[in-house]
């Protein structure tokens, strides 16, 4: 899925397998929220032989909510993630790997 240059307002994104969230760079599309809670999650059944082959690339995740408690990108058991750059900023939490195999983070920035 491609998200083209722009600012979007946007709450939670709960991502779904086999999907390519794709930006055109992390100083030209922004999810921007102002919740409390994750930005983009994926979770999937634990220790589970299904691979979730899930990509976020070439765009920014920001929150602008200070007292901000989450991840800016959350996954739960998933297989074959990949993070490529990404710019994550105002989330307490980066990045959160519960039970994920195979992840791969490149050219991110969390701030």
């Amino acid at each position: 899925m491609f998200v083209p240059k722009g600012t979007y307002i946007v709450s939670s994104i709960a991502m779904k397998i086999k999907v390519t969230l794709r930006g055109d760079g992390p100083t030209s599309t922004y999810l921007k929220s102002n919740h409390s809670g994750d930005g983009l999650t994926m979770t999937s059944v634990i220790n589970s032989s299904v691979a979730v082959n899930t990509s976020v690339e070439n765009l920014q995740i920001w929150n602008t909510n200070v007292a901000n408690n989450g991840g800016g990108y959350v996954d739960v058991g998933g297989t074959y993630v990949n993070l490529f750059n990404v710019r994550i900023q105002g989330f307490k939490y980066g990045v959160i790997f519960d039970q994920t195999e195979l992840a791969t983070v490149r050219q991110c920035n969390m701030t």
